[in-house]
């Protein structure tokens, strides 16, 4: 019997989001997005730069990054907001990888080249430590949704991504605890590999358990322990 041993999770995601640490990571970003090429995207609009010798920081709105499978299914892996990177675990491998890139809103991107990024990286080698952070980060991510995927019923993949949603980006209201960016229940599907239908019911079973709370499409998660200890339980 698989068991959810959330406890390592919460650690893990303790130390991948701890906000000392993104706050100083993001404007380290910021500030070198000042030395690159700034670009502008619409809503929906695929960020397609060629090669693979940039790294891409999110000034403004929100970008993804997802998977498509011949059949044209989407998964979602990461939604990125002002200050996070994407384009460099290809740049440190020097291969273009599979993943697709989209502005989900109005965005604006600063693209930084290779001659910045080398400059940056000589002048203080500690600033690869944020690099290094944002790969780790998301390679543990990717594999927390892994495991949630084989191992959890939907409704506990769900629990589960909103609890890291949390993590990554909420604010305390009310002695909730409000996620800042409004998901539709299409994109929450896309990140925990089911239907839209599916997410919906799931979102009913856990406001009828007084787990989270939805108004006006923004989620609140009601007592972060009971939702923690949800997923504890086994099913």
């Amino acid at each position: 019997m698989i068991v959810y041993v959330w406890v390592e999770v919460k650690q893990m995601y303790d130390l991948l989001f701890e906000e000392k640490k993104q706050e100083e990571m993001k404007q380290f970003f910021v500030n070198l997005a000042s030395s690159g090429n700034i670009k502008k995207y619409k809503k929906k609009e695929l960020i397609d730069i060629e090669g693979y010798e940039f790294v891409g920081i999110v000034l403004e709105g929100t970008v993804k990054q997802t998977l498509y499978s011949p059949q044209g299914l989407e998964k979602s892996l990461f939604f990125l907001k002002r200050g996070e990177i994407f384009g460099e675990m290809d740049y440190f491998t020097q291969s273009k990888c599979e993943l697709i890139v989209k502005a989900v809103e109005a965005s604006e991107v600063a693209i930084i080249n290779k001659k910045t990024l080398e400059q940056a990286l000589q002048e203080t080698p500690k600033n690869y430590e944020f690099f290094i952070h944002s790969m780790v980060r998301k390679y543990r991510i990717t594999l927390f949704q892994m495991k949630s995927m084989v191992f959890n019923k939907s409704i506990k993949r769900l629990a589960d991504t909103l609890l890291r949603l949390s993590y990554q980006d909420s604010t305390k209201k009310d002695d909730k605890t409000v996620l800042n960016r409004i998901f539709t229940h299409q994109e929450l599907a896309e990140l925990i590999g089911c239907s839209r239908i599916t997410v919906t019911n799931d979102l009913n079973e856990l406001k009828k358990r007084k787990l989270i709370t939805v108004k006006n499409k923004e989620i609140s998660i009601d007592n972060l322990k009971n939702l923690e200890n949800y997923l504890q339980d086994e099913d």
